[in-house]
């Protein structure tokens, strides 16, 4: 993937001439840091094989070459977001099944199997209603490490982009640990 040619007319060209290099060198240092005994191999797997890793080193790279936080913010949200509505063409395209409500709710409490990416407990899982508090995060635990906090956020709202403009299934949250709360309260209304 090509940084400087997705964000073409985005961001200045004087940023973007250097943003892949910048990028690789970044990705490349928190690679060697994730492999530092810390985080087990299915965190590992999660930290790159989502957004998670590619996005905080996106968010150094843009700091690097002096934009100020909120702009890179914004720009790794426009990326982050642009992730989110590939999953949410694939949903869509699966909310068709006749059984997808509940091929949704048993992939998702089986996503959750285990303390190693979230800690949660389902409070309502049936054919009406999937409700799950998570109170700890591998999200909101990287962003943390990595010293960008304030990056998890976009992460927590990407939810809304997957989740968007599917008949059956339909997202309500009040609070993510991402953005202060004290758990990630999602309730999915089901039809």
């Amino acid at each position: 993937m090509s940084f400087q040619r997705f964000f073409k007319g985005q961001a200045d060209k004087s940023i973007l001439r250097t943003i892949d290099l910048r990028y690789r060198a970044n990705y490349k240092i928190l690679l060697r840091r994730i492999k530092d005994g810390s985080w087990t191999q299915w965190q590992q797997g999660m930290q790159t094989s989502s957004t998670l890793l590619p996005a905080i080193a996106l968010y150094r790279s843009f700091l690097q070459s002096g934009l100020p936080k909120e702009e890179a913010i914004l720009l790794c949200r426009v990326w982050v977001n642009n992730r989110a509505r590939r999953i949410n063409r694939v949903l869509r395209a699966l909310n068709t099944l006749s059984n997808f409500s509940e091929l949704f709710r048993n992939v998702f409490v089986q996503q959750l199997h285990g303390t190693e990416i979230w800690t949660s407990e389902v409070l309502e899982n049936n054919d009406e209603e999937l409700r799950i508090d998570i109170t700890a995060c591998l999200w909101e635990r990287t962003c943390r490490r990595f010293g960008c906090p304030e990056l998890c956020e976009i992460f927590c709202d990407a939810d809304w982009v997957t989740f968007a403009h599917l008949p059956k299934v339909y997202l309500e949250r009040t609070e993510t640990i991402g953005t202060g709360g004290e758990r990630c309260n999602f309730k999915f209304h089901l039809k």
